[in-house]
C-alpha cells in the first residue's frame, strides 16, 4: 500500500463515533499487510436501510486504502435477533423469512462495495450447525455479569421487563463471527459497541488478536432519538393505529384524508439571527410541543453564550456537548443526575467566586435539586468565562462518569470494574456522587484504583443492608 500510515489513519478515523482501540489501530496497519474488515448485517427486513449506507461507505474507504472487507449475512444471528437498544425481547422470525430477505443485502451492498475486495459469507454456516459442545465452550467465555452490563439489558433487569434466555447468545455468537472470519477490524454504528467489544474479548480470550472496535454515528430520526431506519416503521405503525378496525371503504377515505393533508402542508422559512437561536428554535419545534427538559435549556444556555463564535467554533462546542451527552448514555434520567452531582460533588470550589463577604457560603444552592438545576448552571455559565469553562468541567467529568455508570470501562483495572458492577446492583446510585469525587480528585488524594475498589466494596456491603433493613432510610440517602 502506497498511503503512509499517517493519511491512513486520517482518512479512517475521519466521521468516525468510537475507535477501541486507535493505538489498536494504528499498529495493525503498521505491519503493511492488507487487514480483514467485518461488518454484519441481519436479514430482518427485506432491504438494506439507509442507516447501513455510513457502514458501508466507511468500508469502501478501508477498499481504496488496499484492505479487504468480509461481509457478513447474519441468517444466523437473526433467529436469535439483536437485542440492541431494545426494551423488549425482538419476534422471532421464520426460517423463510430470513432467506428471503437476505437474497437482495448482498446486490444492495455491492453499489457501495467494491466486489473484487468482497468475501460474503453467512453465518448460519457455522451458527446453525453448532452442537451444543460448541456452544458451551464458547458461551463458558462470558460470564453473566458481563452480559447484564449492557445498557439495555441493564434497564431491562432493573425495571423487571423479562430478558429472553436466548438474547443473551446473540453478543457471543455476533463474538464468534469475528473468531471464524479472524477480524482485525469490526464496524457497525454506536449501538454496537458492546457486541463489537465482546468479539474483542472472545478473539484475545482464544489466542488470537484482537479485533478493533470500530463505531459511526447513527442516522437518527428528526427527533435526535429514533434511528432513521425506524423512520418507515414508525410511520407505519402509526397509520395503521388510525384505521384499526375500519373496513375497507373507511380505511381508504381516512388514508387519502391523510393524503390530502400531506400535499396541503406548507413549508415556511424562518430566519434567525445566530446559531444559538437557531439550536433554540429547531430544539423547541423538534419536542413537538412537549416542555424542553432542564438538560435542553442548559444546553440552550451553553451555545448561547457562545453565540458570538463564528460557525466552525460553534459546531466545536456544540460537538463537546455531543460528546457529554454520549459518556452518559440515552437514558435522560441519567443524565439529569449527572448534571445535579456534578454540582453536588464539588459544589464549594464552584460557589466560590459567587461568595460574598458576610454571605452564604453555598449561594447557588446547597444541593442541586430538579427545581433549581437549570438556575444554578445559568448563573454558572453566565460568568464572563463561564460558558467554556463548564462545558470543559463537563466534558472531563461525564467521562469519569461514564465509567462509574459502564457506559465505557475501557482499560480501567478489573477488580474496580467488579465492584462498580456491584454497587449497581446494589442500587448504589447515590455513592455516585461521591465515586465521581474521589475519581476525580484521584491524584491529589493519592489514590489508585485499588483502593477506590476497596471503597467501592465497602459501599456495596452499606447499600446491600440498606436494601435488606431499611437502615438507614433511603430517604435519606437521596
Amino acid at each position: 500500500m502506497n498511503v503512509s500510515v499517517e493519511e491512513q489513519l486520517r482518512i479512517i478515523t475521519s466521521g468516525t463515533d468510537t475507535i477501541v482501540p486507535v493505538e489498536g489501530l494504528k499498529k495493525k496497519l503498521e505491519q503493511g499487510r492488507p487487514l480483514n474488515i467485518k461488518l454484519g448485517v441481519d436479514p430482518t427486513s427485506p432491504d438494506l436501510h439507509l442507516g447501513h449506507a455510513v457502514p458501508l461507505q466507511k468500508m469502501r474507504q478501508f477498499q481504496d486504502l488496499g484492505h479487504n472487507v468480509t461481509l457478513i449475512i447474519g441468517n444466523g444471528t437473526a433467529f436469535i435477533g439483536d437485542p440492541s437498544g431494545k426494551n423488549s425481547t425482538r419476534p422471532q422470525l421464520s426460517h423463510e423469512q430470513i432467506e428471503s430477505n437476505a437474497q437482495t443485502y448482498v446486490e444492495q451492498a455491492m453499489k457501495v462495495l467494491d466486489p473484487a475486495k468482497t468475501k460474503i459469507v453467512h453465518n448460519g454456516d457455522w451458527i446453525l450447525t453448532m452442537d451444543l459442545g460448541k456452544l458451551l465452550e464458547i458461551a463458558s467465555k462470558f460470564t453473566v455479569a458481563r452480559i447484564l452490563e449492557r445498557d439495555d439489558f441493564t434497564k431491562r433487569y432493573t425495571s423487571h421487563t423479562p430478558i429472553a434466555l436466548h438474547e443473551f447468545l446473540y453478543p457471543v455468537m455476533q463474538a464468534y463471527d469475528s473468531v471464524m472470519i479472524n477480524a482485525d477490524v469490526e464496524m457497525g454504528g454506536r449501538d454496537q459497541l458492546f457486541n463489537l467489544l465482546a468479539g474483542r474479548e472472545l478473539m484475545e480470550k482464544m489466542g488470537m488478536e484482537p479485533q478493533v472496535a470500530l463505531c459511526m454515528p447513527l442516522l437518527e430520526g428528526t427527533d435526535g432519538v429514533r434511528k432513521m431506519s425506524k423512520a418507515f416503521e414508525y410511520f407505519y405503525d402509526r397509520l395503521g393505529g388510525e384505521i384499526s378496525g375500519m373496513g375497507d371503504d373507511e380505511a381508504v377515505r381516512t388514508l387519502l384524508d391523510k393524503s390530502r393533508l400531506l400535499c396541503s402542508a406548507v413549508l415556511v422559512q424562518i430566519n434567525v439571527d445566530s446559531h444559538a437561536d437557531a439550536y433554540k428554535l429547531f430544539a423547541s419545534l423538534n419536542n413537538r410541543g412537549v416542555p424542553l427538559s432542564a438538560v435542553d435549556l442548559i444546553k440552550n444556555t451553553l451555545l448561547a453564550k457562545v453565540a458570538d463564535a463564528d460557525g466552525d467554533e460553534l459546531d466545536y462546542y456544540f460537538e463537546q456537548w455531543q460528546e457529554v451527552l454520549r459518556n452518559l448514555g440515552d437514558d435522560y434520567a441519567t443524565q439529569e443526575r449527572f448534571f445535579r452531582q456534578n454540582y453536588d460533588a464539588f459544589r464549594r470550589d464552584v460557589n466560590r467566586p459567587f461568595v460574598q463577604e458576610g454571605g452564604a457560603q453555598l449561594p447557588l444552592g446547597s444541593v442541586a435539586t430538579r427545581s433549581n438545576l437549570l438556575k444554578i448552571y445559568e448563573k454558572r455559565i453566565g460568568q464572563d468565562s463561564g460558558a467554556l469553562g463548564v462545558l470543559d468541567e463537563l466534558r472531563d467529568n461525564s467521562l469519569i462518569y461514564s465509567q462509574i455508570i459502564g457506559v465505557d470501562r475501557e482499560g480501567m483495572d478489573g477488580k474496580l470494574e467488579r465492584q462498580l458492577v456491584e454497587i449497581a446492583r446494589a442500587q448504589g446510585v447515590p455513592s455516585y456522587l461521591m465515586l465521581l469525587y474521589l475519581l476525580k480528585r484521584k491524584p491529589e488524594l493519592g489514590l489508585d484504583d485499588g483502593l477506590i475498589a476497596g471503597i467501592v466494596a465497602g459501599l456495596v456491603w452499606f447499600f446491600v443492608r440498606r436494601n435488606v433493613t431499611d437502615t438507614p432510610p433511603t430517604r435519606d440517602l437521596e
